[in-house]
This record gives structure tokens, C-alpha cells and sequence, in this order.
């Protein structure tokens, strides 16, 4: 169970445990996770989680603006305000998450065959993958402290640091802001926009979008990086989503075709960085 409001989930959880209970069957297992106080989107290594998502296409009514995922692209900007909900938004046909829906095709503007659904009652349903993570906070950032101090010895890393070196395992900054635009230190203001924070590419330069609300993104642009030598080829976010690069799921842009919905539940108290104890994430994706 999921949402915005701790109460509404509590009563949540707590109705469906009843009706279980009435249903004859038994709870096996269950654990509490939330948000964190002290860093409100944070994981436990104190990184900003789950900025690159994508947008489910569709309408959520008869009206024609009334999308599922809010369009921000003006409608100038061709092929670009049909592809993308915010910039680098990727939009999928839902038939990816829910059973009983088109699916993406190789146009991405063009639905593919309808999800099918055996037995007939997962109709409107998903698959969910729960995975139960630990974190060894300590142990991860004394080794991003000794391995920075390791490689300033070396040429080519002079000045490298803890920080630094962990985003460029992660392929953004604590912040949410992606290396590949501000490669040198972070940008809290980068991390935080919405309306930037996910507009990137790998193999070719990024854009500038012009959008319906007048917003003009800034920041600088990420530059082509094609041999990984901005943004690590094992960067996280770049082994998670290839965006332009070619990848075993074929040429550019061919893993926009193959998305999850991912949402990050961390448990346990929040660890300074210089504690040893364990804490960890559910991660859940659909």
C-alpha cells in the first residue's frame, strides 16, 4: 500500500489485514517504509530518486487536454511535443504497465498490439517486482573517501572527492542534477527543476525546449558523450536507461520502448554518513 498521506495509508493497510483475515488466509510478512524528514525524496545515500521516469500516454477524460501525463513541450516544437511529457519524459502507451492496453510499437506515436489478459480478471491489472534492498551507508562513503584520496594520486583525477566520485557512480549529484550537465560540482537549483533535471542525452548534444509555460531552462546543456568520459558508461542512470545510446535492445532510442515505473520506499531511520549500521529501499516497479 502507497500513498501521499501516512493516516490515509495506515487505515489503508489496516482495512485490506481485516479483510484478509476474514478471507481465511494469513499476513506473512509486512514492513512500514516512508519518506524521509530530513531529505523528502532522498534514499539512504542521500541521493534524490526517481527523476528519470516516464509519462503514460493517453487522456484521463472526453477533454482533449486532459492527459494522463501533463504535455510541457510547446507544440512548435516538433517531433519533440509528441514524444515527451517534460523534457526527457519519455511517453509510453500504457499497455507497458496495465494489462488489457496498446503497447509501444516501433513508431512511438502509433499503438502496438493490446497486452493480453489471461485469465480474463487481470484485465486492468500489473505485474509489481518487489525488491527488499540494504544499504551500507557507512561502508559506501568511506569507500568513496578512500578511493577519491586513491585517485587524486593518479593523473587525469587531481582533485577528485567523496562526493564527486559517487555521482559519478550514480550519473547525478545528490541533488538530482545529472553529471552530464554540470560535471564539476552540483547544482542544487539544476536537481530540483522538474522541468530540466531529466533533459539529457548521452550520444548527442542536448536541446533547449521551448515550453507552454514560458520556463526557459538555464542551465547548461549536456554536451556529447558518446565515449563516456562525462557521464561513465557504468554510471547508474546510464546502464538504467540508454536513452540515445544503442544498447542489446538494439539501435538509439530503442530502449524508450521497454519501460518500467519504478518508486523508491526507504525503511529505517536515516544514517549519517559516517555510521557503519545498515538501513536500506523497497523498490518497486511496474
Amino acid at each position: 500500500m502507497a500513498g501521499d498521506n501516512r493516516t490515509e495509508v495506515d487505515e489503508c493497510v489496516a482495512d485490506l489485514s481485516s479483510r484478509v483475515q476474514e478471507a481465511g488466509l494469513s499476513l506473512e510478512y509486512d514492513e512500514d517504509g516512508d519518506k524521509r524528514d530530513d531529505l523528502p525524496g532522498h534514499e539512504h545515500f542521500g541521493f534524490f530518486d526517481d527523476v528519470s521516469q516516464p509519462g503514460v500516454r493517453g487522456r484521463a477524460s472526453q477533454e482533449p487536454s486532459d492527459f494522463v501525463t501533463e504535455r510541457w513541450i510547446s507544440s512548435d516544437e516538433k517531433p519533440e511535443t509528441w514524444l515527451y511529457g517534460r523534457p526527457g519524459e519519455d511517453l509510453v502507451w500504457p499497455g507497458e504497465f496495465i494489462l488489457g492496453y496498446p503497447r509501444t510499437s516501433p513508431d512511438p506515436l502509433v499503438p502496438g498490439p493490446v497486452t493480453p489478459t489471461v485469465p480474463e480478471w487481470t484485465r486492468n491489472g500489473s505485474f509489481l517486482a518487489f525488491r527488499r534492498l540494504r544499504q551500507y551507508v557507512g561502508l559506501f562513503w568511506r569507500t568513496m573517501r578512500d578511493e577519491a584520496a586513491r585517485l587524486t594520486q593518479l593523473p587525469g583525477f587531481e582533485g577528485m572527492t567523496d562526493k564527486r566520485l559517487a555521482a559519478l557512480l550514480v550519473g547525478r549529484w545528490p541533488s538530482g542534477a545529472p553529471v552530464n550537465r554540470v560535471p564539476q560540482d552540483d547544482d542544487k537549483g539544476l536537481g530540483k527543476e522538474k522541468r530540466a533535471n531529466n533533459n539529457l542525452r548521452f550520444d548527442s548534444d542536448t536541446k533547449k525546449f521551448r515550453l507552454v509555460d514560458g520556463y526557459s531552462d538555464d542551465f547548461s546543456l549536456a554536451k556529447a558523450d558518446p565515449a563516456g568520459v562525462t557521464c561513465p558508461w557504468a554510471a547508474h542512470i546510464r546502464k538504467l536507461n540508454t536513452r540515445d545510446s544503442s544498447s542489446d535492445m538494439g539501435a538509439r532510442d530503442s530502449t524508450y520502448t521497454k519501460r518500467i515505473l519504478r518508486r523508491g520506499i526507504p525503511f529505517g531511520k536515516p544514517l549519517v554518513h559516517d555510521q557503519a549500521t545498515s538501513c536500506g529501499m523497497v523498490r518497486c516497479s511496474w
